[in-house]
């Protein structure tokens, strides 16, 4: 409550109280106001459960006659002058006109006025914070984040040391106007500037405070915490020395004393009306700081959480992200102390106008059955000689589980979160670091278990899930990029019974089908189907290949086959070198074209030049495979104008691979461009009919041929062509690159 010297005389309404509101050189007196009509509207927390941190404007309302001056976005001072002390007059306040209607009947203007508090909580802060906190890893303390806030819309402060004005305030969320930016884990779209307002700040500041923030008489921002304790202790016929009343810290020592009351007292004679509810709301026993719903944070005081204690949750401020435990645990013990033992009874009541009572005073009026002990949390003060005010709280007799989530649209930079909810349904846990991008969750349900570890900065989770299938089979999921088992490890498959165990560096098992089996030594008696590369097979009794067809196998007719040497001159039945060996059958059909060969003086050998070549298929049985053939060939860049390709041949007997990429910097629509790479004697150039493939540059789709003589064709099959220039922006730009591969065989 204010001090003011004439604070009584507002009681009476004989006593002449007279109205002032100036603004640039125009006086505004009782005569002025249409009906003497004045309303001033103030509210510390209009909710219907009390939160700490509430920010409300305080709203004047007035209506003119004869006044033709627009008052439109005028600062008003308001001014009471009573009992014609015009040296002294009391401040009710400095008011911006927000609306100036003319009535319907244009009898009169309807004035509508808010305190400094509505430009605030209306405004965009995204410069300003970005100003304060402009990089990822800026700090400043929480008593110059605050400071540096209310000079930035021209606000004064009342001096007050608020209970968390140490607290380190770090750059936690993400803001801009109009741009999109990447936080490093993924491409976001900024918040637009309505998305961080001034009601956003100064609310998380005033929650993680304990207060409440209000705009005072004289135009300063002040910040208000409730009296603790302000019930005082009666004499009683049932009251025992300890049995005193729950609402009050005695009930917890067990120990009774006088307690003088800290409110201000309202007589019967200065008030009309009070209803007020049946009880009196508890006192806070426990604070909770998380950032979401289920989520664990930091609870004081610290110990085991009881069903009736009455629990007070801040969720989602922003100021907290990335707190560490003991951080938010001094947080929370500061902010314990400002919001516990308050107690109230929620009521409304007419009393007597007075404007030095002041939203956030404790008051206490004495009612036929009770007393009751209150806060004025809202106020109406009507009126100008006749002053009437309403006064209002409301409450609940013990907070429930929803909070403000004033904070929800707010992309998050810094969070840690220890997250446990259980329903009926599902038993979740999870625990995440948003600043690392690391996070793990387990869930359970009725029919599967599964735990999950992630990193969002590389995209990679490492997965685990047991599962009961729709088909009421069970399922063992895992995913990692590497997994590591030590010990001895048993497969069995129930339908066959067979086994697989695999223990150390042994695999023992029957049978093995793949489509690629990659490795060093294998031992074994049977492998059907797939590949085997860069191996080394050994067999028993040798390596047989055959065909499991018979029918196949060649038509011999004979019993013998015909050799033909390339030398003209075979005497003794020899082989010279550079010759050829071709294999026929007696109708003088060729079964093995051996090809070229070449002596070897070094280890006295024959070895064949090129891949020996079965036309009609061949039965091998019974021989031993000392080695596959494989070749490999890189060619160098091979260009035609401003078109250029590089390419790679790889052979394995019949079959060629030709693989690399086209390059351009320009190719129109639906043109061809062909380039030369080799010709028709080439044996990476197809011989019985040209290939063809398809690449991709963006979205337009290139043909690529190569045909018999040796000729690389591209042709754009698109709609749209490719035309890359020189830019001042990009004076050296990079050429298309489309890769290409041809898969045939050349016979």
């Amino acid at each position: 409550m204010i001090d003011y010297e004439y604070s009584d005389l507002f009681f009476k309404d004989s006593v002449s109280k007279k109205i002032i509101i100036s603004f640039d050189n125009v006086i505004l007196t009782n005569e002025d106001l249409y009906n003497q009509e004045m309303a001033l509207e103030e509210s510390l927390c209009s909710e219907s459960e009390l939160r700490f941190g509430s920010c409300e404007a305080g709203i004047l309302k007035f209506k003119i006659s004869d006044i033709f001056t627009p008052m439109i976005r005028k600062w008003l001072d308001v001014k009471m002058v009573i009992n014609e002390n015009s040296d002294m007059p009391f401040v009710i306040g400095k008011y911006k006109v927000n609306s100036d209607n003319l009535s319907a009947d244009r009898k009169y203007r309807e004035i509508t006025a808010y305190d400094a508090m509505y430009d605030v909580i209306n405004s965009s802060v995204i410069t300003w914070y970005n100003t304060i906190l402009p990089e990822k890893d800026s700090k400043v303390t929480m008593r110059q984040f605050r400071d540096s806030f209310m000079n930035y819309f021209g606000l004064q402060q009342k001096e007050v040391t608020l209970v968390n004005d140490d607290m380190i305030v770090e750059k936690t969320i993400q803001v801009g106007e109009d741009v999109n930016i990447d936080n490093d884990t993924e491409q976001v779209s900024i918040l637009r500037d309505s998305s961080l307002s001034g009601l956003d700040v100064i609310t998380a500041i005033c929650e993680i405070n304990g207060c409440f923030g209000h705009i005072s008489r004289d135009g300063m921002f002040q910040y208000i915490y409730l009296q603790k304790n302000m019930q005082g202790l009666y004499p009683s016929d049932d009251l025992f020395p300890d049995h005193a009343p729950d609402y009050l810290p005695q009930a917890k020592t067990g120990h009774l004393y006088p307690q003088d009351p800290k409110s201000f007292r309202i007589d019967k004679s200065k008030y009309i009306e009070c209803n007020y509810e049946n009880f009196i709301t508890k006192s806070i026993d426990r604070l909770q700081i998380r950032q979401e719903e289920n989520d664990i944070g930091q609870v004081w005081p610290e110990g085991d959480k009881k069903q009736e204690e009455n629990c007070y949750v801040i969720e989602n401020n922003f100021l907290i992200y990335g707190k560490s435990a003991e951080e938010l645990r001094i947080i929370a013990k500061n902010l314990y102390g400002k919001i516990c033992n308050i107690s109230y009874r929620p009521f409304e009541a007419d009393v007597m106008g007075n404007p030095c009572f002041e939203v956030g005073d404790p008051v206490r009026f004495l009612t036929v059955h009770n007393i009751v002990e209150s806060y004025v949390l809202q106020r109406t003060l009507k009126g100008t000689q006749a002053l009437r005010d309403n006064f209002s709280s409301s409450g609940v007799r013990k907070y429930s589980e929803k909070v403000n989530g004033v904070q929800n649209s707010i992309i998050q930079l810094k969070g840690k979160t220890n997250i446990l909810e259980r329903n009926v349904e599902e038993t979740r846990s999870e625990i995440k670091d948003v600043e690392s991008g690391l996070s793990s969750r387990i869930e359970q349900t009725v029919k599967s278990v599964s735990m999950s570890v992630s990193n969002d900065r590389t995209g990679k989770t490492a997965e685990v899930k047991l599962l009961v299938t729709d088909e009421g089979g069970t399922q063992y999921e895992v995913k990692a990029d590497k997994i590591d088992l030590t010990g001895l490890v048993s497969f069995t498959n129930l339908e066959t019974g067979g086994q697989t165990i695999i223990n150390g560096n042994n695999i023992t098992t029957g049978e093995i089908n793949c489509s690629l089996l990659n490795g060093g030594e294998i031992n074994g008696q049977k492998i059907v189907g797939g590949e085997i590369t860069g191996a080394v097979i050994t067999a028993k009794d040798g390596l047989y290949l055959q065909y499991t067809d018979r029918s196949t196998r060649p038509n011999t007719i004979k019993r013998f086959l015909f050799a033909k040497s390339g030398d003209e001159n075979p005497s003794g039945g020899g082989i010279s070198g550079d010759g050829f060996v071709n294999i026929y059958s007696p109708r003088g059909t060729p079964c093995i074209l051996i090809g070229l060969g070449q002596y070897s003086e070094q280890n006295d050998g024959f070895y064949l030049k090129d891949t020996p070549f079965f036309p009609n298929g061949a039965l091998i049985e019974h021989a031993f495979i000392k080695s596959l053939q494989q070749t490999y060939k890189e060619f160098e860049t091979i260009t035609n104008g401003s078109e250029w390709i590089n390419f790679k041949v790889r052979t394995s007997g019949v079959f060629v691979s030709v693989y690399g990429s086209y390059h351009a910097f320009s190719h129109p629509a639906g043109e061809s461009k062909s380039i030369v790479v080799g010709t028709s004697e080439d044996l990476f150039i197809p011989n019985s009919h040209s290939v063809r493939t398809v690449g991709y540059y963006g979205k337009r789709t290139f043909v690529f041929v190569l045909d018999q003589e040796g000729k690389f064709v591209a042709r754009n099959a698109s709609d749209s062509g490719v035309n890359i220039s020189a830019t001042e922006s990009n004076p050296n730009p990079s050429a298309t690159s489309i890769e290409f591969r041809f898969d045939f065989f050349r016979f």
